[in-house]
Order: C-alpha cells, then sequence, then structure tokens
C-alpha cells in the first residue's frame, strides 16, 4: 500500500472517503514507452466491504476515467478481472468497459483455476 501512494510512485493512486474513513482505492498506470503511451491501465481497485454497495467503486471508475481523459493523447482504459469477481465486472461494464478476450487457467489460487477478462474503454467515443 505505501509504494502504491509513495510520491515516486509509476502512477495516480484515488482515494474514496466516506467521513474521514478511507474506503476505496483505483491506481491508473500510463504506459512509458512511447508506442503505447496512448494507453492508461486501471490497478487495485478496491473498496472496503463495509462501503460496498453505495456507489464508492463507481464514483472511483468514474473519476479514474475522468482523470485519464484529461491526459494528453491518452485514447483507451485497459483493465483485467478475475471470473470471481462478477459484481466488479458489472461495475465496470456499466461505465462502458467491454471484454474483449478471456484468458482461461489464468491463475491458479488455493487449488482453484481462474480466468480472467480483459476489458478496454474507447476514451474517443462521446
Amino acid at each position: 500500500m505505501a509504494a502504491r501512494l509513495a510520491p515516486d510512485a509509476p502512477g495516480v493512486t484515488l482515494g474514496a472517503f466516506l467521513n474521514t474513513d478511507l474506503v476505496g482505492l483505483l491506481t491508473l498506470v500510463r504506459e512509458a514507452a512511447p508506442p503505447l503511451a496512448h494507453r492508461v491501465n486501471v490497478y487495485g481497485v478496491s473498496v472496503a466491504p463495509p462501503a460496498r454497495g453505495q456507489g464508492v467503486g463507481a464514483a472511483l471508475v468514474q473519476a479514474g476515467v475522468e482523470l485519464a481523459r484529461s491526459w494528453a493523447g491518452v485514447t483507451s482504459l485497459h483493465l483485467a478481472v478475475m471470473d470471481s469477481q462478477p459484481a466488479a465486472l458489472r461495475l465496470y461494464e456499466r461505465a462502458g468497459f467491454r471484454v474483449w478476450g478471456t484468458q482461461p487457467d489464468a491463475v491458479r489460487r488455493d487449488g482453484r483455476v481462474y480466468a480472467e477478462h480483459w476489458l478496454s474503454l474507447d476514451l474517443t467515443a462521446p
């Protein structure tokens, strides 16, 4: 967590607060290589369990989209969601992200096999 919030971190981390409590995070990282610099990746989106269902995730995603749109030359956002996170997938799809591919057998954890959905959002579309 400290590395994500450090002043020299490679991206920008947004926080969501309810009252004075930090209840959500979203990190944006722009690709550094010039041929990929039009892309921004979304990482580490999380909402504390007591704050779920209150629009915190949607507000974070919207703020991330708006921030990425403000960066010169950025045309798309990208992220991945495990198939074990259907609520997160619905959140991103409501924000306009679309699944463009699924990697089967992406992660193996605690004896289970998970697929990973890859999503993108075209920031040039109205």
